[in-house]
């Protein structure tokens, strides 16, 4: 099974997984990714992103396939009852959606790139997704 066969497979368990998320694991995924220290991060963000031209095909493909998992089901719920919904509520739960939708994105680059980048940087990549899926068991 060549590296790209073996990526693709991460990659569909990821996408599978990610589809599955219920709200309590999106606030769970939102908290460790604000928790984040993001001057470290963006080096870590950067050796990936700078591997992308040769997996972007994936990384689309995925993201595809990914689509809106990361909007909590309860966003969908206040946007469709409009003015009924409070707005600091309705903040909360956007600032959710942007986080997940975050965290979602560092384990997809920290699994396309687990073969070029350097372990802290995995690791950091890594980190809050581990920690949701840690929280959910």
């Amino acid at each position: 099974m060549t590296h790209r066969d073996q990526t693709q497979k991460m990659i569909d368990a990821l996408v599978e997984r990610a589809r599955a998320l219920t709200d309590d694991d999106r606030v769970r995924l939102a908290a460790a990714r604000g928790a984040i220290e993001e001057s470290f991060h963006a080096g870590a963000w950067r050796a990936a992103s700078e591997m992308l031209p040769d997996r972007g095909d994936m990384y689309a493909a995925a993201w595809q396939r990914i689509g809106a998992a990361f909007v909590p089901e309860r966003l969908l719920e206040m946007v469709e009852a409009g003015d009924q919904s409070d707005p600091d509520d309705l903040k909360n739960w956007q600032d959710v959606a942007r986080l997940v939708r975050l965290g979602i994105d560092d384990e997809l680059l920290a699994l396309l790139t687990s073969d070029s980048i350097p372990p802290a940087h995995l690791r950091q990549l890594h980190m809050s997704w581990a920690a949701m899926l840690d929280q959910s068991q």
